[in-house]
């Protein structure tokens, strides 16, 4: 359950037109000393005129979010039977390596990802009204919306049976057309909603986890554990494209059933969040509170996290350190973004937001760029490395890959508009002939 993808294929949150449209200026990010530039009066999800904000710092926190992820994603590249809740034996710089992941990165950047989600499902749905208003046509924000959902389905779908089974976007699809048939919800009653949801899980997994404790130590339950790992140690000895379709039953129905209710939970904050302006409305003070708040809820629940994942039995641990993570690691997440938010009105902090913004624009063929470079380093793909590479020595290479990724996208943002996989899902979306030319014009309003 500690396997964590995002929405890399939400729109350019903050764009005007919801979409990745890269740099303002040809071959340099965006550089905006506000972190808000400039803005207009649209009409808005809510009914009422909104206010659009060029937030390109949404974009740097999905690509810092793409780095968090793909921390944790390698583990199951790197130990495929931590996918099944039975890691391989380390030494103890290894479980140091797991300890630190479980607890600072577990839990904390999949529910990053889906609050970008959330807050750029209401920019597109703002950008959709805009359009059909220019227009003179109906809102046709529904058949857009149901259009990317498919386009993240197939690809999801592809993802999890051919490169990783723990792909999220196939689940991403799934919430996201619950969260279009909710997408009138109130501010307020959407937190509370996600707060239910969360507590749901949270408490439901750490009861479940409890409970096997408990069941440990009858010989039933042991034999029954046996025969489970040992069809485990079958599976693991296939062929990696006979292991992905195996396994994809089991992760489909965790990540649809367990991880889905917390991404749609982060899905209706981030929703809030771009209805009541929060981005627009952040202060130093605000930021302030937030970290210090959210370090002193979360760095606890982080040690927990931790020391379940690392000091329990590993079927325990895994759940036990999921309902934790799910319970506390929302605080956590909200530090890491306060801080960052706070870095980035810096100096200093602005040229590392620069830095990161075209990796978050282009974020959906990032995340598929990693499953494809982890699958040929680990797997009989490619250079079959699983089990032979250090828990340290893999979260390394996830960094130099991720430092390759900065450089590549910048590269790439610096002559095109959106990313390749972007604008493929682009082109479904309002049914058009893809581009991924600067200057393209704005697609017509298609009637669903």
């Amino acid at each position: 359950m500690s396997h964590e993808a995002e929405d890399p294929a939400t729109p350019r949150a903050g764009a005007p037109s919801a979409e990745p449209s890269g740099p303002p200026a040809e071959g340099h990010a965006p550089v905006d000393t506000t972190a808000m530039g400039r803005a207009s009066e649209v009409p808005g999800p809510c009914g009422r005129a909104t206010t659009l904000y060029r937030l390109v710092d949404l974009d740097a926190l999905r690509a810092f979010a793409l780095l968090g992820i793909f921390l944790v994603n390698v583990q199951t590249f790197a130990d495929p039977a931590s996918l099944l809740g039975t890691p391989s034996p380390t030494d103890a710089a290894g479980t140091a390596a797991h300890a630190l992941v479980a607890g600072l990165l577990m839990g904390k950047f999949y529910i990053l990802f889906s609050f970008l989600f959330g807050y750029s499902f209401a920019l597109l749905w703002q950008a959709t009204a805009r359009r059909a208003a220019a227009a003179g046509r109906p809102d046709d924000f529904a058949a857009v919306a149901l259009r990317r959902f498919a386009g993240l389905f197939v690809l999801g779908l592809a993802h999890g049976l051919l490169l990783f089974t723990g792909d999220i976007l196939l689940t991403y699809a799934l919430a996201g057309t619950l969260l279009l048939g909710l997408r009138y919800i109130g501010p307020r009653a959407a937190r509370v909603t996600a707060a239910i949801i969360i507590g749901v899980v949270g408490a439901g997994m750490v009861a479940i986890a409890a409970l096997m404790g408990l069941a440990l130590s009858a010989p039933e339950f042991e034999s029954m554990l046996q025969s489970e790992l040992s069809a485990t140690a079958n599976l693991l000895a296939q062929p990696y494209a006979q292991f992905l379709i195996g396994i994809y039953p089991s992760t489909l129905a965790s990540m649809v059933f367990v991880q889905g209710p917390v991404a749609f939970s982060a899905f209706l904050v981030g929703l809030s969040a771009a209805k009541d302006h929060w981005f627009e409305r952040l202060t130093r003070r605000t930021l302030l509170r937030v970290l210090l708040v959210g370090a002193a809820v979360g760095l606890p629940g982080a040690a927990a996290t931790a020391w379940a994942y690392v000091g329990l039995h590993p079927l325990v641990g895994s759940t036990a350190a999921f309902g934790v993570a799910a319970l506390t690691g929302p605080f956590l997440t909200a530090a890491y973004v306060a801080a960052l938010l706070l870095l980035f009105r810096s100096g200093p902090g602005r040229r590392v937001r620069n830095a990161l913004v075209p990796a978050g624009q282009m974020a959906l063929s990032n995340y598929l760029g990693q499953s494809v470079v982890m699958v040929a380093i680990y797997t009989d793909y490619g250079l079959d490395l699983a089990n032979r590479v250090h828990p340290f020595a893999a979260l390394g290479i996830c960094g130099a890959v991720f430092a390759a990724q900065l450089v590549l996208s910048a590269l790439w943002m610096r002559r095109f508009a959106r990313g390749p996989v972007e604008g493929l899902l682009r082109a479904l979306t309002y049914w058009q002939r893809p581009s991924w030319r600067r200057g393209a014009p704005e697609p017509e309003p298609v009637r669903g």
